[in-house]
């Protein structure tokens, strides 16, 4: 009975930081590019010379 008492307890205070997480997690850019219905790119000089701006390296349309 105490073993599954810990057993529950530690499933519990896992879940909790796990939702405490969850709005940390979600803006992130790569997320917000994914809700834009952009791609993140994760090369950091992808569309520099092409655009000029640094927020487009970041969030590239999809050609």
């Amino acid at each position: 009975m105490r073993n599954a008492f810990r057993t529950l307890s530690f499933v519990l205070v896992l879940l909790t930081l796990a939702a405490s997480a969850a709005p940390a997690v979600a803006d992130t850019p790569a997320s917000k590019a994914m809700r834009k219905g952009q791609r993140y790119t994760h090369r950091p000089y992808y569309k520099q010379y092409r655009h000029g701006k640094v927020w487009n390296l970041l969030f590239a349309r999809k050609s």
